[in-house]
């Protein structure tokens, strides 16, 4: 104590005089930046004092945290700010675009309505059935050709200017071919350039490519069906009519946008085929590339070379699948995103440095009483307990640690003290149990020396008894409370005391085992066994004259051992065995137990099997009134299996390991 006390005094004393010392140094510095009137030393202590605060760990961890808390959220609405300007510009100007495509689009739709009105009047004209079934003498196929173009030309008079490339009627009547500039045979059809491709298609129309200009013609498929009740052929096909537009000259019209703008025009398919397009001089675009972005619906490309962006407006028309697509560059939205970027750059920077200033005065003072802590850490550390109180009126939780930290160290220097007599007493205790001990080979040998004299004297039974007795006795004292050992060891053990039992209740029971000769090997705690088999002799066999039964069988399933000590005995009532249940699994919900005797050896052997193995594994007991109890321990399937390792150095012996066995 003298010892304790004087070190805690020298740690007092070093603690006070560096305290002192600093408190002097501090205190100093504080005169020589008031007596300083010049710059220079101004600036000297200034940059000392950042010194101390940025070597602090604390510190540099406070203010980095307070830095990043304040400028993400100066970042994410600077990134949002510009996010929304970009949008909303953007979606302003594409609104403009959109309504170039709704006239496009429009002028579309209502040029094809014409289209299909003018082939299906021409499909439904008797005038062209007649010179397509005509086989009198007095026509030909000439003739009726002649007709058949004659009718024709009537309806390309009435629309034209609309992009119309060529009409056609294609006769399929056997024996009646006609010939003309609007007219010919299906047989004449298959030796053109577009036959294959009408042939495959299962539409009313196809685009195709001119060999010789490289133009996109769309042809509209009709068939002719004969409507003429007077016609020999009413009801049947007599062939089709292809109405070619040249989509050059069809958009054309109504698109007149000059070279040498910002602006391109593309005309797909519904397949994405380019139609028709009118680029402008003053960009290149990857044609290939910006198909991709349009198949997958985006709405910015950039381009390959200058990186500058292009903004994708497209519409689809009512007619045959095919979308209008604009591409444009408008400097307006970038000189708007420009503008907006400086502004919030400006305000996020400027956010930024008072977040630092505000985070450089928060941390310094949370530094300061953090390190304040440490000190007295420290100075406990060094053996000096009596520590001064300094956190004031403090009550946040910086305060309040510091408030228990001197309580515990009040604590802990009354547990010194405590534990210093407590140490004291225990030694006096142990010197007075080691006077008191017996020497257990004593027993042994006491034992040994009585079966002896029994064998002498020729009783027999004693004898047998005095040797399960020592065995038990041996087992007992031999193993420790968490060692393994075999199942054939554990039954050994059962065995000897199943014996001394017999020879208190002769013919009052008997014992059945059921374990395979596989299972024998396996590993368990000790002394798990001894519980239940007492159990059955102690409350169901306990009034049994005759008749007694006690089963111990084993099984293992899917890597699990399962053991059961099973007596035919009187059982136990519903009320205690939940009782029993409820001690056994410890569930904090029932009461005290009255006659702890049936469940106190259950309860501790269920304890050391969760603690050797986990909480899947256990004891478990069910019993029913009248017919007898069953005890079910659940142990992991573990053998032992014994190699030499070569890398113990230190005692070269056999180590055993445990192997889990499926």
């Amino acid at each position: 104590m003298n010892r304790l006390s004087a070190e805690q005094g020298r740690g007092k004393a070093a603690t006070d005089g560096s305290v002192s010392e600093r408190g002097g140094s501090e205190q100093g510095a504080g005169l020589r930046l008031a007596k300083s009137k010049s710059p220079l030393p101004d600036l000297q202590n200034t940059y000392t004092h950042l010194k101390q605060r940025f070597s602090s760990g604390i510190f540099k961890k406070l203010i980095l945290i307070n830095i990043c808390i304040g400028s993400i959220p100066v970042f994410l609405l600077t990134f949002f700010i510009l996010i929304h300007s970009y949008r909303s510009t953007n979606t302003e100007i594409q609104r403009a675009y959109e309504q170039v495509l709704e006239h496009l689009t429009e002028n579309t739709n209502t040029r094809f309505a014409n289209y299909y009105d003018m082939i299906e009047h021409l499909c439904a004209n008797v005038t062209i059935h007649a010179a397509m079934t005509d086989k009198s003498e007095k026509s030909g196929p000439w003739i009726n050709g002649a007709i058949i173009s004659r009718e024709v030309n009537k309806y390309i008079r009435l629309n034209k200017n609309l992009g119309l490339d060529k009409c056609m009627v294609y006769s399929e009547v056997p024996g009646c071919p006609v010939y003309h500039q609007n007219a010919t045979t299906r047989e004449y059809a298959m030796y053109e350039y577009w036959y294959d491709v009408y042939k495959n298609t299962q539409q009313d129309y196809f685009f195709y490519t001119k060999p010789d200009t490289g133009e996109v013609i769309m042809s509209l498929i009709k068939p002719v069906i004969a409507t003429d009740f007077s016609n020999p052929y009413y009801g049947k096909r007599l062939g089709f009519i292809k109405l070619d537009i040249d989509l050059q000259d069809f958009f054309n019209s109504f698109l007149p946008i000059e070279p040498d703008t910002a602006h391109t025009v593309f005309i797909l398919s519904e397949e994405n085929r380019i139609l028709y397009k009118k680029r402008s001089t003053l960009y290149e675009i990857d044609e290939t590339d910006l198909l991709q972005k349009i198949r997958n619906g985006v709405s910015i490309y950039r381009l390959p070379k200058s990186g500058r962006l292009l903004f994708l407006v497209q519409k689809r028309t009512a007619c045959n699948g095919i979308k209008a697509v604009i591409c444009f560059k408008n400097n307006t939205v970038r000189e708007k995103l420009v503008s907006i970027l400086k502004a919030t750059v400006l305000m996020g920077f400027t956010s930024v440095i008072l977040i630092f200033f505000f985070a450089y005065h928060l941390s310094g003072k949370i530094a300061v009483r953090v390190n304040t802590l440490i000190a007295k850490m420290k100075q406990v550390e060094h053996g000096d307990l009596e520590i001064q109180n300094t956190h004031k009126k403090n009550e946040d939780e910086i305060g309040i640690i510091e408030k228990q930290f001197d309580k515990m160290v009040v604590r802990l220097s009354r547990a010194i003290e405590q534990n210093y007599i407590t140490e004291l007493e225990n030694k006096e205790a142990s010197l007075r149990l080691l006077q008191f001990q017996i020497n257990p080979h004593f027993l042994y040998n006491t034992l040994e020396s009585v079966s002896a004299i029994a064998m002498q004297k020729k009783a027999y039974v004693i004898c047998e008894i005095t040797e399960k007795l020592s065995a038990l006795f041996r087992y007992a004292v031999s193993k420790q409370p968490g060692e393994s050992v075999g199942f054939a060891e554990e039954l050994r053990h059962i065995e000897n005391y199943i014996y001394i039992q017999s020879i208190r209740f002769p013919s009052a029971f008997s014992i059945r085992y059921s374990v395979p000769q596989e299972l024998r090997n396996c590993l368990m705690p000790c002394f798990i066994l001894q519980p239940p088999v007492e159990n059955s002799f102690n409350h169901g066999l306990k009034e049994c004259k005759s008749g007694g039964l006690i089963e111990i069988s084993a099984r293992a399933e899917q890597s699990v051992l399962y053991i059961e000590i099973k007596d035919n005995g009187r059982g136990i009532e519903t009320g205690r065995l939940k009782q029993i249940k409820a001690h056994l699994h410890d569930d904090g919900r029932c009461g005290k137990i009255k006659s702890y005797e049936h469940s106190i050896g259950l309860k501790n052997v269920h304890s050391r099997i969760q603690t050797a193995y986990g909480k899947a594994y256990g004891a478990d007991i069910e019993s029913i009134q009248g017919k007898g109890t069953r005890v079910i321990l659940k142990l992991p399937l573990l053998y032992p299996e014994t190699k030499e390792k070569a890398d113990n150095k230190q005692n070269g012996k056999n180590d055993v390991q445990y192997t889990h066995r499926r």
